[in-house]
């Protein structure tokens, strides 16, 4: 079947369960999909938090699966299971390759109908999700958010947080989850999505095998309480142990089915999505006052929120909350009066219709749209009439809907604030937004071409640019990449987090075009255009439909080669940097491998942040990034891949006449480095900050990207990683440890590591390291059983196919696979490279790099009391 959104049958299985099938035989994968409709807002007082306790319990075992199983079934055949609670639904997800489809049918079937609720286990997971709540108390956007919404809805079960409070989570018995299990998990509250390669009989015979003997008899959900209108402003002034501040703002929206949510949609695009957004352009480009700027149209299945946010005063430049709120709020005044151009009109509409193409790249996304459209907005015709309704929005809506919901007395503001702020009063909030309302501010080869065993062209083009080109007429989209070697490995002390600021200052504008009109002309095309770096490189990356890749092509090359670096831009950037340096350990697992980082690579430039220092970004000038940029990105250093609805010959003709060899500045050549120190006795660090929980990374160093034990490290990290590898079920399952649980294999051009990771309570920390010293004792002394190593095997080759259903990953693999000297074939190899690691292989791997005497701990814990 191939049925478009807008004539896809609905199928209610005599069960009452309701089925959505999509049959797609374009790749070999299969996303399969349990919508229950079911979420915090349907939980009792005494219930906050239950729906999500059974997202964590579904996944622990059934009648005929134990503890681990399910994750490992569906690992095992290359395939990923997950799940999450929102405040309306409960959703459960696999992707599997279409060979084990029915296994993943069976799999998540027999989850949500058999799950055990096994007593023991129950009490294991309640601590994870008091880990999960922890965690989430560290992290200043989720504070920020719940504040926010618990202020906005002071009626209405969106104001409790989905995930609970530790008080509530604490008192759930097997009993309270069984009794909610009964009530709300019958097969007529259940939506099934299927889409990809497999035929509908299929799932219908999964179906009914799973349901045919469910009695039916549920019973509809209760009118929730409804949220009276709001009168007046409402205001959350919060203070944390952050360096960095946040402001959140939002209005009371109708719900998705409203014949006004197109019309928001199509605001909240204009004021805070893209570069050529008015939040960005007059509020981060223009005025300087933060570091991010963003806009969000929250619309459930009931009444939600149009918010609007940013982050700001982490750099050296003092910036107020005052001044970020008025701000914030005079862009949106101005829609009350003035009307939006029929361009920024045009472009937003353009980015409505394109997002359903976008999301169609993959099973998966066409499974979660097609769950969602029929689950919020009662059919999943819907989504083509919301397209259809957002084409017929004029100027003049778009300031009727202005003035109709984002008015004061709807407002609310929520702020996370340092502690060294003095906080603003309620009172004094409120009047920033009376104030804001009052005011105004205004705007002013013609030949044949051969491909190889991939699909792939290779050119060598006049300039010296290497180019790929892969044809895929899947859909009509065109991913482009392009990269030159650079990154720390191209830094010194002084020009340290050059690449990094460079990266963001490719799109700042050219000769031609300044940031704005590259950035209106980018978004009127409804594509994307970014610079990128890491340690490695510098580069640029662009994914377009095929009607406007000619355009599309040109300014990639313009942003590319001709970028400016204008001194303005170039201060922005420079603060936005400087904040993110300031605010960095606010991230408290960041800041932990970053010291691992320090530590393993000590002498190597991965021992240095990409993101520089304060004293090396504070001190670059323009002329000194100009050099930089000119010596480096360079055409005849540089390899273009190409990925997407085109034709080979057609890709070599147009960039081979776009790019010329750059003679006027000598190529820069990388500066020669040194190994980093050798790691060969055991070293360990430990370090404090007043947080909820500890984060423990314990590594060793490993084998480079190309290195001879590097496949067989990355089973390994299968092996112990993942919802069904070692470590999540010893040390998550079994020990109650934590909600976090990893493990890495990192790998860098000449030097590589591998890496554990568990954010735990701080009394756990020599709990957990002695958990993963044992689990590496039992590799080194036992292996990896046949069964256990098939499993990760197929796991990384199925997660491997999955992801190559994105065009613009099969392009960064090309790209950088041929840039770093291992052609772009190696790729190609990978599973067959996988499927060799045999249980020798991954033994020598072992004794190679699990060696006691090289390893490195990091700890941050909380302050001592």
């Amino acid at each position: 079947m191939n049925a478009s959104y807008a004539d896809r049958d609905v199928t209610v299985h005599p069960s009452g369960l309701t089925l959505l099938v999509e049959e797609q035989h374009v790749a070999p994968v299969v996303a399969i999909q349990v919508w229950v409709r079911v979420g915090s807002g349907d939980e009792t007082d005494a219930e906050a938090g239950l729906a999500h306790v059974h997202e964590h319990m579904l996944f622990k075992g059934t009648a005929s699966r134990g503890v681990g199983e399910i994750a490992r079934d569906i690992e095992a055949v290359g395939g990923s299971i997950n799940a999450w609670t929102s405040f309306d639904q409960t959703v459960y997800h696999v992707v599997v390759p279409a060979r084990h489809a029915e296994r993943g049918l069976d799999v998540l079937l027999d989850a949500v109908v058999h799950s055990a609720f096994d007593a023991e286990e129950l009490e294991r997971e309640l601590e994870v999700i008091q880990e999960e709540i922890r965690q989430g108390e560290d992290q200043p956007g989720r504070v920020l958010s719940r504040a926010l919404f618990e202020t906005a809805f002071a009626t209405h079960p969106y104001g409790r947080p989905v995930i609970g409070t530790p008080e509530s989570v604490a008192s759930f018995t097997r009993e309270d989850v069984v009794r909610f299990f009964d009530r709300w998990y019958r097969p007529e509250n259940m939506t099934l999505v299927v889409v990809g390669d497999i035929a509908e009989t299929d799932v219908v015979d999964a179906v009914d095998r799973t349901f045919g003997r469910q009695p039916r008899g549920f019973r509809p959900a209760a009118p929730r309480a409804i949220e009276p209108p709001q009168s007046a402003t409402r205001v959350r002034v919060l203070q944390r142990d952050v360096q960095e501040a946040h402001a959140s703002i939002a209005f009371h929206a109708p719900e998705l089915s409203h014949e006004d949510t197109p019309a928001l949609e199509l605001l909240t695009l204009l004021l805070g999505q893209g570069d050529s957004s008015m939040l960005f352009e007059r509020v981060q480009r223009q005025q300087r006052l933060a570091s991010d700027v963003y806009a969000y149209l929250y619309t459930p299945a009931e009444p939600g929120l149009l918010m609007l946010g940013s982050r700001f005063g982490g750099g050296e430049r003092e910036v107020s909350a005052e001044q970020v709120v008025t701000a914030i709020l005079e862009v949106v005044a101005d829609l009350h009066d003035e009307l939006v151009s029929s361009d920024d009109l045009r472009r937003a509409v353009r980015n409505v219709e394109s997002d359903a193409i976008y999301q169609r790249q993959t099973v998966q996304g066409t499974a979660q749209r097609l769950g969602f459209f029929h689950v919020v907005a009662g059919g999943v015709a819907f989504e083509s009439r919301f397209v259809e309704l957002a084409r017929q929005v004029s100027a003049e809506d778009l300031r009727r809907v202005a003035r109709t919901y984002l008015r004061p007395e709807r407002c609310t503001v929520a702020l996370l604030l340092p502690e060294a702020v003095e906080a603003p009063s309620e009172t004094a909030v409120t009047a920033w937004v009376t104030r804001a309302f009052e005011r105004r501010t205004v705007l002013a080869p013609a030949e044949e071409v051969t491909l190889d065993d991939v699909g792939v062209a290779r050119f060598e083009l006049p300039s010296g640019t290497v180019l790929l080109v892969q044809p895929d007429h899947t859909a009509p989209i065109v991913s482009i990449r392009a990269a030159v070697l650079a990154g720390t490995l191209a830094e010194d002390d002084s020009t340290l987090g050059a690449s990094n600021v460079l990266a963001e200052l490719l799109t700042s504008g050219t000769r031609i075009r300044d940031a704005a009109t590259l950035a209106r002309e980018v978004d009127s095309m409804a594509a994307s255009l970014a610079g990128f770096s890491g340690r490695n490189t510098i580069g640029m990356r662009m994914t377009a439909l095929r009607r406007d890749l000619d355009a599309a092509i040109e300014l990639f090359v313009d942003a590319l080669f001709h970028s400016e670096l204008p001194e303005d831009e170039l201060l922005r950037v420079k603060e936005e940097v400087l904040a993110d340096l300031a605010t960095q350990d606010d991230d408290v697992a960041g800041t932990t491998f970053r010291t691992f980082s320090e530590t393993m690579y000590a002498g190597h430039p991965y021992a240095r942040s990409v993101l520089g220092t304060v004293e090396s970004v504070g001190g670059l000038d323009r002329d000194e990034l100009l050099e930089f940029y000119h010596r480096l990105v360079q055409p005849s250093r540089m390899v273009i891949s190409v990925v997407g609805d085109v034709e080979p010959a057609e890709m070599a003709r147009t960039f081979g006449a776009h790019l010329v060899d750059s003679s006027a500045a000598a190529p820069r050549a990388l500066p020669a480095f040194d190994r980093p120190v050798e790691v060969n006795e055991p070293r360990r660090i430990d370090r404090s900050r007043d947080r909820q929980q500890a984060h423990v990374v314990l590594g060793f160093p490993a084998d480079p990207m190309y290195g001879e034990h590097r496949p067989a490290l990355d089973v390994l990290a299968a092996v112990l990683g993942g919802q069904g590898g070692r470590l999540f079920l010893e040390l998550r399952d079994r020990q109650s440890l934590a909600y976090s649980v990893s493990a890495f294999n990192s790998s860098g051009l000449d030097v590589g590591s591998f890496a554990f990771y568990i954010a735990t309570s701080p009394e756990k920390v020599e709990q957990a390291l002695e958990g993963m010293r044992r689990e590496i004792a039992q590799l080194r002394e036992h292996g990896v059983g046949e069964e256990e190593l098939e499993r990760a095997r197929q796991f990384l080759i199925g997660r491997r196919d999955i992801g190559l259903q994105r065009q613009s990953t099969r392009a960064g693999l090309l790209l950088f696979d041929e840039l770093y000297g291992a052609g772009h074939l190696w790729s190609s190899g990978y599973a067959e490279r996988i499927g060799a690691v045999d249980s020798e292989a991954l033994q020598r791997a072992i004794e190679a790099v699990f060696v006691p005497e090289r390893e490195v701990v990091v700890v941050t814990r909380p302050d001592a009391d």
